[in-house]
């Protein structure tokens, strides 16, 4: 999915603008799984040693993560003058 998210994304739609942005999306959200991961790894190590506090420092800031980043993105992909893929506006 990581080299051809056009094909991917060709199976739930032909629209070639929803494509191109389908492709940026699927390429940063594998790329954030990846960092997921070694987050969820360290997060169980934590548990399995006994380290319920650093394992839940980690969760949380895990949270502060994402909701970031969500906020980031939704401020910046539902612009006025550009129209909104999100929100399904046009210009």
């Amino acid at each position: 999915m990581q080299a051809f998210p056009q094909i991917f994304a060709g199976m739930f739609t032909n629209d070639a603008s929803l494509l191109a942005f389908s492709a940026k999306a699927l390429r940063i959200y594998c790329g954030a799984l990846f960092m997921m991961g070694i987050q969820i790894a360290c997060q169980m190590t934590f548990v399995s040693t006994g380290n319920a506090v650093c394992s839940i420092i980690v969760a949380i800031m895990r949270k502060f993560v994402l909701l970031i980043a969500h906020l980031h993105s939704a401020t910046f992909s539902c612009r006025q003058d550009q129209g909104c893929l999100h929100c399904g506006t046009d210009r």
